[in-house]
């Protein structure tokens, strides 16, 4: 009984050396894991604001550090080893790091540290892991339809069923070529939160309803996403399609609101000033006939009193007129007389 018991012990201690070591020798958990393809784009955007000096990346193992190139704003580009001539700055951003590395193999797979070195805030980084196969999409499962406003918020609950103890809780969002680690969970390892969602995310870590929110929705965070319960009893998976409300689809009341508040507050506007004009415009005609028929008759009234004024001292006697007869002295003249033959 009592070898039986030692044996039971031994064994339960092998267990917990071997589960120790399988953890201590587990990958460092990524931010990204991007499929290997020909040409392969790897994405490094800051988060941040402010003014961009250096980018630096390097390839990491476990027992060494890899330099694989290096951007400065003032002494341009500079690639080490194996990637010079590979390597390409994408810089759509202002604090945009990534990279496209051309002409990959199977050499290429490995985890990637990216490090954007900016004034005033210092350095952020990023780790990105290159693997044969990124994405592990099941068509089958059952996943669920949410539509969410941008610049809203977004909540991605895990549905646990009880049976058994949870380990680990994961949330990621997939894409066609690349799955982004947006938090995890370890309940003796302790979290992790991506870098890309560090500043805009609420983590709840309860073993029984864990739950991540995910603040300010923008129009990248469309996609499918997923949380994935690791327990001593076998792995529980939630998926879930995110897409943003457009206009077409579900108009926001909101902006219908406004949108008519403004219509017709722009309808009373043209109202009134086509009334104010209307009414002007009468005003005016009134006052240009008031006018030109009061010109009319005062022409009128000169015109009376200049004719009767002329006719007046045409028929009117002087004062001082006498009716005596006026005698004029006219000398006869003289007789022609005819000249005889």
């Amino acid at each position: 009984m009592e070898t039986t018991q030692k044996e039971y012990w031994y064994f339960m201690v092998l267990m917990l050396i071997l589960s120790w070591h399988g953890d201590a020798t587990l990958p460092k958990t990524a931010d990204s894991v991007v499929k290997l393809e020909t040409n392969t784009t790897l994405t490094c955007t800051c988060p941040w604001s402010g003014n961009l000096s250096q980018i630096s990346w390097e390839k990491r193992t476990d027992s060494q550090k890899e330099k694989v190139a290096v951007y400065h704003t003032t002494y341009g580009l500079h690639e080490f080893g194996k990637y010079k001539g590979r390597v390409k700055f994408l810089k759509s951003l202002p604090l945009d790091g990534s990279i496209l590395i051309t002409q990959t193999t199977e050499e290429d797979l490995g985890l990637y540290q990216c490090s954007v070195h900016s004034f005033p805030k210092g350095s952020w980084t990023k780790d990105i892991r290159v693997e044969k196969t990124a994405v592990d999409i099941d068509g089958s499962e059952n996943r669920s339809e949410v539509v969410v406003e941008k610049g809203h918020n977004f909540t991605l609950r895990c549905h646990y069923v009880q049976n058994g103890t949870v380990h680990q809780v994961t949330f990621e969002k997939l894409g066609e070529k690349s799955k982004d680690t947006i938090a995890l969970c370890n309940f003796s390892d302790g979290n992790f939160t991506g870098s890309d969602y560090k500043q805009r995310i609420l983590l709840n870590c309860s073993s029984i309803q864990a739950s991540l929110l995910i603040m300010n929705i923008t129009d990248k965070d469309g996609g499918i996403y997923r949380c994935r319960l690791r327990t001593n009893s076998g792995n529980q998976t939630t998926t879930l399609s995110l897409s943003l409300l457009k206009w077409a689809g579900l108009p926001n009341m909101n902006l219908i609101f406004y949108a008519g508040a403004g219509a017709a507050g722009f309808i009373v506007l043209v109202i009134l000033v086509a009334t104010t004009l209307v009414y002007q415009n009468r005003r005016k005609k009134k006052r240009m006939k008031t006018r030109d028929k009061f010109q009319v008759v005062k022409k009128r009234q000169l015109n009376n009193y200049e004719q009767a004024s002329v006719y007046d001292r045409m028929k009117k006697k002087a004062k001082h007129q006498d009716t005596d007869e006026i005698y004029v002295n006219i000398p006869n003249p003289p007789r022609r007389t005819k000249k005889k033959t």
